[in-house]
């Protein structure tokens, strides 16, 4: 719907910011009148309803194609931090499968409690730098400016508790959700989708991440369901594909390929969706 058929002036649309998707040149918002026509300010309504005057967010064909374009863009780099997360994974793994295999557990419990305990120490720097390491990706696929790896990993430390918490406590209540009922827990996935991108791209603090990606959402429930659905069939038809091929050959080596590819392109998509409702909305303000 073109929002200038809403009866709405063009300057009582929120503006948003560059390289997000969504082409709007006529809206260029008004501080004084901001409030009032976002369709942040609108009173609770159901997730699902979507006042007449809401703007209409990008096709998925739209946002799969700006999630394409920015992840060819910053591939390089992508595939940088995928391989820093992995390979500390694998080498630890290959180490403990080794020490393992050589029996020097065997009937010596003082090797075995230093062995536990030096273990859950590098768990720990694991978990660290897996945690560092994702947040950098978002930092880079939502910077409008061109970054390295080493970059994005500098810029984005100070925000990494953030990070952190926002998807630690929105995993939380999405699970409980799933637990309490599974509609339940499909209405906060949409709700909270974008908690910890916020976390990194505003720098906004965990909780107030998480308030805000339930104002991005509101009114606009259906359109970014059905675009998580329609990202949903696609991944699926795509692996499904990828596993038929793997069982043709009684290997899964063709799945983990693709997985460590595709990763970095799921977080792409969320991406250009966050930008894409964050450009109708402007930047939204919680209590």
């Amino acid at each position: 719907m073109d929002p200038n058929q809403s009866g709405n002036h063009p300057n009582n649309t929120a503006s948003a910011p560059e390289n997000s998707g969504v082409n709007s040149p006529e809206q260029q918002p008004s501080s004084s009148n901001q409030n009032q026509s976002s369709p942040a300010a609108v009173g609770a309504t159901a997730p699902g309803a979507t006042p007449a005057s809401t703007v209409m967010m990008p096709s998925f064909k739209t946002l799969f194609n700006t999630a394409w374009e920015n992840y060819k863009l910053k591939f390089k780099n992508l595939m940088i931090l995928q391989l820093l997360i992995l390979l500390p994974i694998l080498t630890v793994g290959a180490i403990i499968f080794g020490l393992v295999v050589s029996g020097i557990f065997e009937n010596n419990q003082v090797v075995m409690i230093v062995a536990i305990a030096l273990g859950a120490c590098v768990v720990i720097g694991l978990i660290y730098l897996a945690i560092w390491l994702q947040a950098a990706m978002i930092h880079l696929l939502v910077s409008n400016t061109p970054l390295t790896w080493r970059e994005s990993l500098t810029q984005v430390k100070p925000r990494l508790l953030s990070f952190f918490g926002a998807s630690l406590l929105s995993g939380l209540i999405i699970m409980l959700g799933f637990i309490a009922l599974v509609i339940p827990g499909l209405i906060l996935m949409v709700l909270f989708a974008f908690s910890s991108y916020i976390a990194v791209a505003e720098g906004t603090g965990a909780v107030e991440s998480i308030k805000k990606s339930r104002e991005y959402a509101r009114n606009y429930f259906w359109p970014l369901a059905g675009r998580f659905i329609l990202f949903g069939l696609v991944y699926f038809a795509f692996f499904t594909v990828i596993g038929i091929i793997d069982g043709m050959f009684d290997s899964t080596i063709l799945g983990n390929i693709a997985s460590f590819f595709i990763a970095p392109f799921v977080s792409a998509y969320l991406i250009a969706v966050y930008l894409a409702i964050k450009e109708i909305k402007g930047t939204v303000t919680v209590s």
